[in-house]
């Protein structure tokens, strides 16, 4: 004979928020170690291309998987039209920065100080097309969560038949 055993919604409440949150300081753990081996210890992709994968790939594990189950991580309170274009910008702005810095790091002797035309362009050059990039990416990520989530009406929708 088998015994279900019942389990308090909250329990597996606060064991949701821990494993969420071991994932994200994963993930920061995975980051910082990118940043140090390619900033500060001047690696080259080789040495940190272990990270990346795992966290590339880990990242889209959690939003392809969860956009399938129908859940939607972009249509919350929090994630308004306002939020979403916030966060797209600081994204942005966040890898010109990154690799503006770098870029300077490797070829500021080309350059006549920050304010050269070159380095300028290279500057808005990454900020555009990083803007494509980061929206096409959440918009696709957005695409494949309304996916799920007509999935999941439907499929309730035929259990409640």
């Amino acid at each position: 004979m088998k015994i279900n055993k019942m389990k308090d919604e909250r329990i597996i409440q606060l064991n949701n928020k821990i494993q969420s949150e071991a994932f994200i300081l994963t993930i920061m753990i995975l980051a910082l170690s990118i940043f140090i081996k390619s900033y500060i210890f001047d690696m080259g992709i080789r040495e940190y291309l272990i990270e990346l994968i795992i966290m590339i790939v880990s990242i889209a594990y959690l939003s392809i998987r969860g956009a399938m189950v129908g859940y939607s991580s972009m249509n919350t309170i929090y994630f308004g039209k306002k939020f979403k274009i916030i966060a797209i910008l600081l994204l942005a702005i966040l890898i010109t920065i990154f690799n503006g810095i770098r870029n300077y790091t490797f070829y500021g002797k080309n350059y006549d100080g920050i304010s050269d035309i070159h380095f300028l362009s290279v500057i808005g050059v990454t900020f555009i097309s990083s803007l494509i990039f980061v929206s096409f990416l959440l918009g696709a990520v957005y695409s494949i969560e309304r996916i799920g989530q007509k999935r999941l009406e439907k499929q309730l929708d035929n259990d409640e038949e």
